[in-house]
C-alpha cells in the first residue's frame, strides 16, 4: 500500500532490476504505513497523506521504479480519435505529449473498498490547477463544406482539471497477485486555449479559423472527446498498473497488517 497511490496516478514505465540470483522489484516508500484492516476511513486520510507529502519529492527524480527522470513533463505516448457531429468531423491523433503542470496535483479525497481480499476498488478525486501540453498532431477533417488536413506541433493550456479515477482490481483466491481490470475517469476543465499553426495545411486563413472554432466551443469538443480520452487514458494507465501488480505480490504493495508488511520486507 505505500506505493499505491502513486501507481494510481502517475502510471508509467516499471523498471524491474535483475541479478543472476534474484529480481526485485523497486517501488517507492512512504512516510506513513498503511493497511488493508485499518478503519477505513483512517485508511483513506493515511493514502492521501502520503501521496501529498511524497509528491514534490517526484518533480525532478522521478518515482523509484515507476518513473525514470521527471513527472513534470510527464509524456504521454499516443491517443486517437475519431469524432463526428454537425460541424466537424474527422480523426485525430496526437503523439510524444509533454504535460507540464502534474507536480501541483491536489489529492481532494480517497475512498476505498479493499476488505474483500479478491477485490481492490479505490475512488480518488483530484484537481490540477494548470496543465501545459504541447505535442505533435495529425488531423484528418471536414469543417462544414471544407475537407481539410493538419499536421504539426500544438500548445494547450488548460486550468482548473478535476475529476475522480476509479481504479478496480481482482485476483483468484490464494493468488498471489492483484490484476488492475480498469482504470476511469473524465475530467472536467474550467479553461481551455489551444494553438496549432498546421491546422489546415496549405490555408493560413482555415487554420486560423479551425482553431477559433474549437477555442469558441471547446465545451462541445470536450464533451465529445470526453470518451476516447478516458478509454485510452484509462488502457494506457492500467497497462502500466499491471506492470507493477503483476510483478509484487499484492500483500507487499497493501499490506493487510504491520505483521504481513513485516514479513514482506523480510522477504525481499
Amino acid at each position: 500500500m505505500k506505493s499505491f497511490i502513486t501507481l494510481l496516478i502517475l502510471c508509467s514505465v516499471v523498471q524491474i532490476k535483475s541479478s543472476a540470483i534474484k529480481r526485485e522489484a523497486k517501488y517507492p516508500r512512504f512516510q506513513r504505513s498503511c493497511y488493508r484492516n485499518m478503519p477505513t476511513g483512517e485508511l483513506d486520510d493515511c493514502l492521501k497523506f502520503n501521496f501529498q507529502q511524497s509528491l514534490p519529492t517526484y518533480r525532478s527524480a522521478g518515482i523509484p521504479g515507476i518513473i525514470n527522470g521527471s513527472i513534470d513533463p510527464h509524456t504521454w505516448p499516443r491517443f486517437y480519435h475519431y469524432f463526428g457531429g454537425a460541424l466537424i468531423q474527422g480523426s485525430l491523433t496526437i503523439s510524444d505529449t509533454k504535460m507540464w503542470g502534474w507536480s501541483a496535483l491536489r489529492v481532494l479525497q480517497v475512498r476505498t473498498n479493499v476488505k474483500n481480499p479478491e477485490k481492490m476498488l479505490v475512488d480518488m478525486d483530484f484537481k490540477v490547477p494548470k496543465l501545459d501540453m504541447f505535442g505533435q498532431f495529425k488531423l484528418e477533417a471536414r469543417l462544414g463544406a471544407a475537407k481539410f488536413y493538419g499536421e504539426g506541433p500544438f500548445w494547450l493550456n488548460l486550468t482548473g482539471v478535476s475529476g475522480t479515477w476509479k481504479v478496480s482490481g481482482s485476483r483468484e483466491r490464494g493468488a498471489p497477485y492483484m490484476e488492475i481490470k480498469s482504470f476511469k475517469g473524465r475530467p472536467s476543465i474550467e479553461t481551455f486555449k489551444l494553438k496549432a499553426k498546421g491546422a489546415a495545411l496549405g490555408n493560413e486563413r482555415l487554420s486560423n479559423l479551425v482553431v477559433a472554432t474549437i477555442n469558441r466551443g471547446w465545451r462541445i469538443f470536450h464533451e465529445i472527446a470526453n470518451p476516447a480520452i478516458e478509454r485510452e487514458w484509462g488502457n494506457y494507465c492500467t497497462e502500466n498498473l499491471n506492470r507493477v501488480f503483476k510483478s509484487v505480490p499484492y500483500d507487499e504493495l497493501f499490506p493487510l497488517d504491520r505483521d504481513t508488511s513485516e514479513v514482506s520486507s523480510y522477504n525481499n
